[in-house]
C-alpha cells in the first residue's frame, strides 16, 4: 500500500454514499439519528467481513530475523527505563525463543495486532457509488432501505480515506527495525486494504484510532462511551429510496425529511429498462 493516502476530499465527483437498511423501528431510529447529524462508529470486530484488519508478517532470513528482533527488544526496554544489563538479558533470551518458535511468535504478534485494531479503532464507512446493486443487495435489506449522501468536500468526510483492494493482505518483515512511524503505517494498512472482492463498494473510510493517537476524535464531539459522533448535518446534501422501499417505510422517511431536513435531494431508485442497472429519478417536492 501507497504511504500517501487518498483522501475524499480530492475526488473527482462530490458526493458519498451510507447505504442503511429502514425496516425495523430501530433501523429507522439510527437512520434519522444520522440525518440529524449524529454518526454510530462500529468496531472493526462489527463489521460483515472476517478477513477486516488482516496482515501477513514475513522474514526471509531467519538470521536477519533474529538479529532484528534483539535490536527491537534493546529499544523498547530503553524507552522503558530498564538498566543496561536486564535490556541485553531480555534480548538474549528473545533470540533464543525466536529460534525455536518463530511460527509462534509470528501467529502470536498477528493476533495482538487484530485484537488491538477489534477493540481500539472505530470506522465509519461510505462508498464512492450508489449504484452498484449489490451495495444495496448487502447494506440496504435487498433494495428495501435508503442511502444517504454526503458532501466529500465538508467535514469530517472530506478525511475519509480510500480503501485499497487487493489479492492478499498487506505485508511487513516480522517485527522491522522501525520507529513509531512505519508502525503507524501498518497500522493504517491493514484497516484501509480489502480484498478483491469487495472493489465494487469503492469504499472510503473515517478511522477514529485511539492507540495513544491525540487526534482520536476527528475534531468532533462525541457521546460519553465514544460510538457515536456528532457532525454538522449540513454535510448530507440527498437522500435515495430503494427500489423495494415498503409504502410505509417510504411514507415515513419522506415524512421525517419534509418536516426535518426540508432542503435535501429526495430520489428514487429504480430499474434502468432492458439493463442490469439502477437509475435514479427525483421526487417531486
Amino acid at each position: 500500500m501507497s504511504n500517501r493516502l487518498r483522501l475524499a476530499v480530492h475526488r473527482a465527483s462530490g458526493d458519498l454514499f451510507k447505504l442503511l437498511p429502514y425496516d425495523t423501528p430501530t433501523r429507522q431510529t439510527w437512520a434519522e439519528d444520522l440525518l440529524r447529524g449524529y454518526a454510530y462508529f462500529p468496531l472493526l470486530s462489527e463489521f460483515n467481513d472476517p478477513f477486516e484488519g488482516k496482515l501477513r508478517l514475513t522474514d526471509d532470513d531467519r538470521a536477519s530475523f533474529v538479529k532484528r528482533l534483539g535490536k527491537a527488544v534493546l529499544r523498547i526496554g530503553k524507552q522503558r527505563g530498564e538498566s543496561v544489563s536486564n535490556r541485553l538479558a531480555q534480548a538474549e533470551r528473545r533470540r533464543r525463543q525466536a529460534s525455536k518458535g518463530q511460527d509462534e511468535l509470528i501467529e502470536r504478534i498477528t493476533r495482538r495486532h487484530h485484537q488491538r485494531l477489534e477493540s481500539e479503532v472505530r470506522l465509519f464507512c461510505l462508498s464512492g457509488t450508489r449504484a452498484a446493486p449489490l451495495l444495496w443487495s448487502h447494506y440496504s435489506n435487498k433494495h428495501a432501505g435508503i442511502c444517504v449522501h454526503f458532501n466529500s468536500n465538508m467535514l469530517p468526510f472530506a478525511g475519509a480515506i480510500e480503501v485499497t483492494y487487493d489479492e492478499t493482505f498487506p505485508a511487513s518483515p516480522l517485527l522491522a527495525d522501525r520507529g513509531s512511524e512505519p508502525d503507524a503505517q501498518l497500522f493504517v494498512a491493514s484497516l484501509l486494504t480489502k480484498a478483491k472482492f469487495w472493489e465494487y463498494e469503492q469504499e472510503y473510510r473515517l478511522v477514529s484510532s485511539r492507540m495513544a493517537n491525540e487526534d482520536w476524535d476527528l475534531g468532533l464531539s462525541w457521546d460519553a462511551e465514544q460510538k457515536v459522533a456528532q457532525f454538522n448535518p449540513d454535510a448530507i446534501t440527498g437522500l435515495t429510496l430503494g427500489v423495494r422501499i415498503s409504502p410505509e417505510a417510504r411514507a415515513r422517511i419522506v415524512s421525517f425529511c419534509r418536516a426535518h431536513r426540508p432542503a435535501l435531494q429526495l430520489e428514487q431508485a429504480k430499474l434502468r429498462d432492458g439493463r442490469y442497472e439502477l437509475a435514479f429519478e427525483a421526487l417531486p417536492p
